[in-house]
C-alpha cells in the first residue's frame, strides 16, 4: 500500500502506524521515509544513495524522529535504553514545538520533509492538543508518521486525521526466515518465535533475554504456587509486576490449550509442552479461566500502585486453586 502511494504520487500528509510493540512499525516508518526521498527510480529505498545513508545515520536535515525521554528535553532524538523504559517517560509539549519548528522550515534537499512521532501514546494532554494543530494544517511537502502500540490511548481527534495502517503479527514461516541465521538451534528458534508472538523486532533484539526471563518467571511462579510469602523483592517495580502478570496469562493460556488439545504446536511455549501438561493436570478448565480473568483485573489495578506484598499474597490465593504440585516444575 505504501509503495503504491509512492508510485501513484498520492502520498498522505499524515499516517498512523499501529500494532504490537516490536512488530516493525518504527522500522517501516524509517524505511518509508527513505523510499519517499530515495534517489533511485524505484518505490523502495535503495540504501546506497546519499539520502538513504543520511537517514540511516540520523543526520538527514529533512528527517526527524520525536520520541519520549526521561528528564529535560535536549533534542528530538531521545534515548531508548532499558532505564528510560522503566522511568517516567512522556512526550511533552516541548517535543511538539520542536517538531513544528522543524516542519515549517523549507526542505533542504529532500522531496518530502518527514517526521516520525514514535510511541505517540505517551503524549501528555498538552502535547496532544499542540500536535493536533500541526495535523490540521500540515506544512506543504511534509509527511508525518505517528507510531503507536496503544491505539486506544490516542485521542480520537488525532486518529481521525490520519491514514491508519495496521501492523499484524507475522506468521511462523516469515519469522523463521528472518531469525534462522541468528538462532540456528531449532528448539531455541521455535521457543523464541512462540514467545515473541509474531514480533520480529522483539525476537531480534531480546530473543535470548526472553528465554532467560522465562526461566526467572517460572521460578517465581513456582514460589507463588507453593504459597511462598512475598516473592517480589524491594527492587521489583510496577513494570516487573506487569511483566510477571503477562507471563502468568500466557502460561494459563497454554495450560488451557493442554487441557483441550494434544497438539503442542498450538502452545506459545511449544518447547515446554511436557511442563505445561504437568502444570495443568490438577487444574479444572473453569478455574484456569477464572484465574486468567482475575489476573487481568489485577493488571488494570496496577495504575493505583497497590502494596506489592498484598498483591502477591492475593494472586497466590487464587492461583493455588490450580492445584499445581511442586514436581510439575522439575523440567522447567
Amino acid at each position: 500500500m505504501l509503495q503504491n502511494s509512492i508510485r501513484g504520487g498520492k502520498v498522505a500528509s499524515s499516517y498512523l502506524f499501529y500494532g504490537l510493540s516490536g512488530i516493525g512499525k518504527r522500522f517501516t516508518a524509517v524505511n518509508f521515509a527513505k523510499a519517499l526521498n530515495c534517489a533511485s527510480d524505484e518505490d523502495d529505498a535503495c540504501d546506497i544513495c546519499p539520502s538513504c545513508k543520511k537517514i540511516n545515520s540520523g543526520i538527514h536535515p529533512d528527517f526527524v524522529i520525536v520520541e519520549p525521554q526521561k528528564g529535560k528535553v535536549e533534542s528530538l532524538r531521545a534515548p531508548r535504553d532499558e532505564k528510560s523504559r522503566k522511568g517516567s517517560r512522556e512526550i511533552k509539549v516541548d517535543h511538539v514545538r520542536l517538531l513544528e519548528e522543524a516542519l515549517h522550515l523549507s526542505a533542504y534537499e529532500a522531496k518530502y520533509k518527514v517526521a516520525v512521532l514514535d510511541e505517540a501514546e505517551l503524549m501528555n494532554e498538552e502535547a496532544a492538543n499542540a500536535f493536533l494543530k500541526t495535523l490540521e494544517e500540515p506544512p506543504s511537502g511534509t509527511v508525518i508518521i505517528i507510531v503507536s502500540s496503544s491505539l486506544e490511548r490516542l485521542p480520537e481527534t488525532i486518529k481521525s486525521r490520519c491514514l491508519k495502517v495496521a501492523f499484524k503479527p507475522l506468521g511462523r514461516r516469515d519469522m523463521e526466515a528472518m531469525l534462522k541465521d541468528k538462532y540456528p538451534e531449532p528448539e531455541k528458534l521455535s521457543a523464541i518465535i512462540a514467545l515473541s508472538a509474531g514480533r520480529p523486532g522483539l525476537a531480534l533484539q531480546e530473543g535470548k533475554d526472553m528465554l532467560a526471563r522465562r526461566g526467572a518467571f517460572m521460578k517465581a511462579f513456582s514460589a507463588m504456587a507453593a504459597g511462598a510469602p512475598d516473592g517480589w523483592t524491594a527492587k521489583t517495580d510496577k513494570q516487573d509486576i506487569e511483566d510477571f502478570i503477562d507471563s502468568c496469562g500466557l502460561l494459563l493460556r497454554d495450560m488451557l490449550i493442554a487441557k483441550i488439545s494434544t497438539d503442542e504446536a498450538l502452545l506459545l511455549n511449544p518447547d515446554m509442552g511436557r511442563v505445561v501438561r504437568n502444570l495443568s493436570k490438577g487444574a479444572e478448565k473453569e478455574v484456569i479461566i477464572d484465574c486468567y480473568k482475575r489476573l487481568s483485573s489485577l493488571k488494570g489495578g496496577l495504575v493505583y500502585n497497590p502494596n506489592k506484598s498484598i498483591l502477591w499474597n492475593y494472586a497466590g490465593s487464587f492461583m493455588r486453586r490450580l492445584k499445581i504440585k511442586p514436581e510439575a516444575f522439575a523440567d522447567a
